[in-house]
């Protein structure tokens, strides 16, 4: 398999949308773009995330991105999403996630990484302790149907040097 991550532009976001409601997004996570991305505006902030289309064999198959709230925070937070489910398993995923911090890490400059993950999405889960992640902390969150939804949060801190060698 040839994976390889190129930047995410403008005329990728409608790709995205299909591929969030083709795969039911809602089930998997909460949105499937970073929280400071201005859609209505197009508008993009090299100084809070890198945002990168995955694209396996030639073809793009999802996105991943890494996001910051302010420019000096020391915390990325990940987001990812495969759009086609015949491609969900197969260790894009965790590819995918290994590159992007490689990727971005100079640019944004930060020390670990973090995300919340559902916690019954144990394929997911199991993807990213591939990556070298560790839960540390759990919480509930209402759904947008007002549903409560247990989530694990998962942190991987860069200065292993055992993550270097992923």
């Amino acid at each position: 398999m040839n994976l390889l991550l190129r930047p995410f532009t403008s005329g990728d976001i409608e790709t995205c949308r299909q591929w969030a409601m083709a795969i039911g997004f809602q089930q998997y996570q909460s949105r499937y773009m970073p929280c400071s991305f201005c859609a209505e505006h197009g508008a993009f902030s090299a100084e809070l995330y890198c945002w990168y289309i995955i694209v396996v064999d030639g073809e793009d198959v999802g996105t991943v991105w890494l996001e910051k709230e302010t420019s000096g925070d020391e915390v990325a937070v990940l987001g990812i999403m495969l759009g086609r489910e015949d491609r969900m398993g197969r260790g894009i995923g965790s590819q995918a996630i290994c590159r992007a911090i490689r990727q971005a890490r100079d640019q944004l400059n930060f020390r670990s990484v973090e995300l919340h993950v559902r916690a019954e999405n144990t394929r997911a889960i199991a993807c990213y302790r591939r990556c070298g992640f560790v839960t540390v902390g759990k919480g509930v969150k209402s759904g947008q149907d007002g549903t409560q939804v247990p989530f694990l949060t998962m942190r991987l801190g860069l200065e292993a040097s055992s993550w270097q060698q992923k």
